[in-house]
């Protein structure tokens, strides 16, 4: 038999994503893709908004914030950059060979990232049934990031219809911040292979633990995101639901060694083959219990199995069994045929 490679269509991708936790600061950014490119993440992630585009006044808070902030448009405004603050995160990104993606809240948002040449989009769980935006993008015919946190298959089934599909990843996702860990639902990434097997498959986490991504990476993810705080104690709305600086080395150690293994397969013929050696050392050969004298007849009572690989194994007993020793037999021996009598 030939060996198997595990099913893996290419080397899975993982994300991580700053989200608002710059709370509008340069420096902060900067900060923080020094350190991740020095952890070799290679995509990191943000998001646009363009509040007057985006938000009227009443939109409210998900959680209560610091009350600096009146309204979310405020937040947006306060937290947000301008276009050549912008242009300048988007150079950082590339000198640190790490990948600029973002998430456009409006249709105006996809123009200013086209303007910046972004490579790919992502799309955000709430806007999923959001067409006007969902069209702009595809309008780009770059690839689509789809997050699917609070809609139903019904839903997804929809807006999977109006993306190309050799243009999309499609993410599980649970819109609670932090998501419990009964609710990351990796189950759904295998019923979105059966739905959606011509589109690759991923997860969007928010449960702030490194292990689910390492999970959701074991069971076939190609494309995994998570938030990245410097610490989850910082000041945010999302800093409860990411993991910690310190945290991205235990699921890029867990990447390494995946990659290493699943690119390896093991056929087992040739290894059995290759550690013949081995094999021998901690084989068995068919051997005397207790000193054996010549003359002595032998039972199976007073045979067994005794390291390393002998000459007769346990199969061949019947071979001895009733007939006559020509020596004495220690019990620290093999025995063989050339040790019982012939012609009796």
């Amino acid at each position: 038999m030939t060996a198997e490679t595990l099913d893996i269509k290419s080397p899975p991708e993982y994300c991580l994503e700053l989200a608002q936790s710059h709370e509008g600061s340069l420096g902060y950014v900067y900060s923080m893709l020094e350190a991740l490119s020095i952890r070799s993440i290679r995509i990191v992630k943000f998001q646009l908004h363009l509040p007057e585009y985006e938000s009227t006044h009443a939109e409210r808070f998900r959680i209560p914030l610091s009350g600096q902030d009146t309204s979310r448009f405020e937040y947006w405004k306060r937290t947000g950059f301008t276009y050549e603050q912008w242009r300048q995160i988007k150079n950082k990104c590339d000198e640190l060979d790490i990948e600029f993606l973002c998430t456009p809240l409006s249709p105006e948002a996809v123009d200013f990232l086209e303007d910046l040449d972004v490579r790919r989009y992502k799309i955000a769980s709430g806007d999923l049934n959001n067409l006007q935006l969902i069209e702009r993008v595809v309008s780009t015919k770059k690839e689509i990031i789809l997050s699917t946190g609070m809609s139903s298959y019904f839903e997804i089934e929809k807006a999977v219809e109006s993306i190309p599909t050799k243009n999309l990843t499609l993410l599980q996702c649970t819109s609670k911040y932090p998501t419990s860990l009964d609710k990351v639902g990796l189950n759904v990434m295998q019923q979105f292979r059966r739905l959606f097997p011509e589109i690759r498959i991923g997860f969007s986490d928010h449960t702030g633990n490194p292990l689910t991504a390492m999970l959701a990476f074991a069971l076939g993810a190609d494309f995994v995101e998570q938030h990245v705080v410097f610490s989850r104690e910082q000041y945010g709305p999302d800093s409860k639901s990411s993991i910690e600086l310190g945290e991205v080395n235990l699921v890029q150690n867990f990447l390494s060694v995946f990659a290493q293994i699943s690119s390896s397969p093991v056929n087992k013929d040739s290894e059995a083959s290759e550690m013949q050696d081995i094999r021998n050392l901690f084989g068995r050969g068919l051997s005397p219990k207790r000193n054996l004298a010549a003359g002595e007849v032998i039972t199976e009572d007073v045979l067994t199995m005794k390291k390393p690989k002998g000459p007769l194994g346990w199969d061949d007993r019947y071979f001895l069994v009733g007939k006559k020793l020509n020596k004495n037999l220690p019990a620290t021996s093999h025995i063989t045929l050339d040790d019982i009598q012939v012609g009796d």
